[in-house]
């Protein structure tokens, strides 16, 4: 019960980072090369069925930015410019791996019309 009590004594003294709140998402960064290619493809299948578009008018859409939340998964926030000049905040959902296999999936949750940064 002591040890108890001195660990969230201890805790309580450690001051949060104000970068990242435990729980929340990432800062938006500029997406690497391994980033662009796992997502635009995600996108270009998927954006189109939330706004009503062709494949065609998301072919080439920008990836501007990308932040990250781990939940029972992980959540991406994903800043896209297309070639209207419209930009969307797109979030993504990733499972966990399969037990069986190791393999997750990804899918787009929502798309949101945003101001362009």
């Amino acid at each position: 019960m002591l040890s108890n009590c001195f660990i969230f004594l201890a805790l309580s003294f450690i001051s949060p980072s104000s970068e990242t709140l435990v729980g929340g998402y990432t800062e938006f960064h500029l997406p690497n090369a391994d980033e662009i290619q796992t997502f635009k493809t995600l996108l270009n299948l998927q954006i189109p069925t939330f706004l009503g578009l062709t494949a065609s008018d998301v072919d080439d859409a920008e990836i501007l930015g990308i932040s990250s939340q781990v939940v029972s998964g992980i959540n991406y926030r994903i800043n896209v410019r297309l070639h209207n000049g419209q930009c969307y905040l797109v979030t993504v959902f990733q499972s966990l791996p399969s037990r069986e296999d190791g393999t997750f999936t990804r899918r787009v949750t929502s798309v949101e019309l945003i101001k362009c940064p």
